[in-house]
């Protein structure tokens, strides 16, 4: 088929801004945002089998083993969206043997990842980012209580459910997930730099100056893939 969609990969530590990124840049390509976290997140609120093992290594901060991931992502979106729309793919792969089943993956379909994104920022500023994040259970939608407070306390703006502060954004759990991260993770852009594909961005900078230099460096990719 046509090599003409984007497939994007963005890699971080959480509360690196993976997810803001994406929203803001698939509107931009017209390309789909597949979050491994929302995905898990909503299999918990549903009490599924996945949600259940999910939900466990979560409140620890560990890795949710790699072929749970995995055959979730094929099922429900590699297979059904990502050959037709492109993809910016958040949270995934975490991992070295992640990554090369991904690329295995992709290449039984003569497909392959276009560009991986690292976004970089240093541990303590990612604990005060996330243990000062509220989550709205209802529509997702994320505030920060010194940066981005919601109207009024402690309800979403959105439809006034109350907050939630997620068992995976205390300080314990924040630094367990960044030691998981640094240990599992980092890696991941190890095999993609041998692969050529890999950008690094500073995540420290304001919001729209990363998604101006990520735009940049994703423009360069559209003549080659005929976008």
């Amino acid at each position: 088929m046509s090599d003409s969609v984007l497939r994007i990969i963005l890699i971080g530590p959480p509360g690196s801004g993976k997810g803001t990124q994406a929203s803001q840049l698939c509107q931009r390509y017209g390309i789909g945002h597949v979050s491994t976290g929302d995905i898990l997140r909503r299999n918990i609120q549903r009490g599924t089998r996945l949600g259940k093992e999910a939900e466990k290594c979560m409140k620890t901060g560990a890795l949710v083993p790699d072929e749970l991931i995995f055959a979730m992502l094929e099922e429900l979106y590699l297979r059904k969206r990502g050959e037709q729309q492109g993809f910016f793919l958040d949270g995934f792969p975490r991992s070295e043997s992640q990554a090369v089943a991904l690329s295995e993956f992709l290449e039984s379909r003569n497909q392959a990842i276009h560009k991986v994104l690292l976004l970089k920022l240093d541990d303590d500023v990612i604990v005060e980012r996330l243990v000062n994040r509220r989550t709205c259970p209802k529509c997702n939608r994320t505030y920060h209580l010194k940066f981005f407070p919601p109207q009024q306390e402690g309800l979403c703006d959105n439809d006034a459910s109350p907050l939630i502060w997620r068992p995976d954004d205390h300080e314990e759990v924040i630094r367990n997930r960044l030691h998981t991260y640094h240990l599992e993770t980092t890696p991941v852009a190890d095999f993609y730099a041998k692969k050529g594909v890999l950008a690094t961005i500073d995540a420290s900078a304001p919001i729209p100056e990363i998604t101006r230099r990520i735009a940049n460096i994703l423009d360069e990719l559209a003549p080659a893939i005929n976008l």
